[in-house]
């Protein structure tokens, strides 16, 4: 499958959502990036990196553009696609100054320029910032209202459009944590406003067999982040982003299996988890309890994922040219029709029953009441 993630400035996909990308990579699956812009008013703290010889503006936006090519190689994943805005930095009148920053731009221009790339990778799956921007830059959020625009719109222009929509987010007690440690970036953020609850969480996933190649990509973006002993140094205070990430749901087309899922792609390849799912439409399963129907059976969550099992990834880099073969991308997909039903006295009838119409659940004994 196809994983496609817009972001606004190099280094935002590694920190942010590497463990993802390198885990999606090493499964087989087709990972991309739409990078917003080169990051050109980034500083550079890397003490062997002269930043007179990388002036802000178009050298410094060179220097990252080779970092983010670096990064990206370290993941894994195919190298980037730039959209070629300038970055608006900080304070914000800087960008106020320049009218090509990526504040100055009509979102719906930028969702214009996302819907070619949409509709020639065709993603099953997107990423970008959540609508706070995960950290309070504004470049961030104009990127969030494109990306999430032009899922929607994808719908009506780029099919087979994307089906889900995710937001990597900080759970509060994590954002409640950062805080704590005055020298960290979430430091001066409201945690309430940029952190979620638990039950915003759709996906926790288990990055820590890629931890490796995140750090490997972090490290990539020396100038905005240091030398590697700094790097760890900075990872070390907060061990749980090199253990799992966190992902909110922004956009859905279809069914959605229990929350959270520890896959991104859960139930989109082969059996499509469809609980409350008939021609009808969808129905609660509890309104299945109340008629005394048996609720569609899941796919098991191996099934449900097309990811390949148990692929860990390694520290090593490789070359991310080419294609890769998704796994389950050839197989067709399929639709619950029936459900097998206990009867009374305990046998079972089994779902390719004829005499029904498929997708018509079945009532479990007609004599009895209904439970209520």
């Amino acid at each position: 499958m196809n994983l496609l993630a817009v972001f606004a400035h190099p280094d935002d996909e590694s920190f942010i959502c590497g463990g993802i990308l390198a885990k999606a990579a090493a499964e087989g699956h087709d990972v991309h990036l739409v990078c917003a812009t080169r990051g050109e008013e980034g500083e550079i703290v890397h003490p062997a990196i002269d930043a007179d010889l990388h002036p802000k503006g178009e050298a410094r936006g060179r220097l990252r553009e080779g970092e983010l090519e670096r990064a990206c190689a370290a993941l894994g994943i195919q190298p980037p696609v730039w959209l070629g805005h300038c970055d608006s930095g900080f304070p914000i009148d800087v960008g106020r100054r320049n009218p090509r920053a990526l504040m100055n731009q009509e979102v719906t221009a930028l969702e214009r320029q996302l819907l070619p790339i949409i509709g020639d990778l065709k993603p099953e799956v997107m990423l970008t910032f959540d609508p706070h921007g995960l950290y309070p830059h504004v470049d961030h959020v104009t990127i969030h209202r494109a990306a999430t625009a032009a899922f929607w719109s994808a719908g009506s222009v780029a099919q087979p459009a994307p089906r889900r929509l995710y937001y990597p987010v900080y759970p509060l007690e994590s954002v409640r944590r950062t805080k704590q440690d005055p020298g960290a970036a979430m430091s001066d953020v409201d945690a309430d406003l940029f952190g979620v609850s638990a039950d915003s969480v759709a996906a926790a996933v288990d990055i820590s067999g890629c931890r490796d190649r995140k750090m490997a990509a972090i490290c990539a973006h020396a100038s905005q982040f240091g030398t590697e002993e700094e790097v760890r140094a900075q990872v070390g205070k907060r061990p749980h982003m090199m253990e799992v990430e966190h992902y909110s749901l922004g956009g859905l087309r279809g069914s959605f299996p229990p929350m959270p899922v520890d896959c991104l792609f859960a139930g989109l390849g082969g059996l499509t988890p469809r609980a409350s799912v008939g021609p009808w439409g969808a129905w609660h399963p509890a309104i299945f309890r109340r008629r005394g129907w048996q609720a569609p059976r899941l796919a098991a969550p191996e099934a449900a994922c097309p990811a390949t099992t148990g692929t860990r990834c390694s520290g090593a880099a490789t070359d991310s040219g080419g294609t890769r073969e998704a796994p389950g991308s050839a197989a067709p997909r399929r639709r619950l029709s029936a459900v097998a039903t206990v009867r009374p006295g305990g046998s079972t009838r089994g779902a390719a029953d004829p005499r029904r119409r498929p997708g018509r659940p079945r009532r479990l004994d007609r004599g009895a009441a209904a439970p209520r």
